[in-house]
């Protein structure tokens, strides 16, 4: 199940590259096993994204109070 939930989540480039050689190995062993063990590594290797987290960063929302003026003086000799 673990998996199947990280398969769920959105992964980059090169993930899904060695997800794809995963399961090309997979296919031509016929081993379902094989490709869970592939995944599970990949989990490891990668992490696990906390789907929590991530639900909340898109639901903060900013107001204008929040957000302050930041000025840099540069100064030339």
């Amino acid at each position: 199940m673990d998996a199947i939930r990280y398969l769920a989540t959105p992964l980059v480039g090169a993930q899904i590259r060695e997800l794809r050689k995963a399961y090309q190995e997979c296919s031509k062993s016929r081993d379902p096993r094989e490709l869970v063990d592939s995944v599970t590594d990949m989990m490891q290797r990668y992490g696990v994204r906390a789907e929590s987290q991530d639900e909340d960063t898109r639901t903060v929302a900013l107001t204008r109070d929040d957000l302050r003026l930041v000025c840099f003086d540069v100064l030339s000799s």
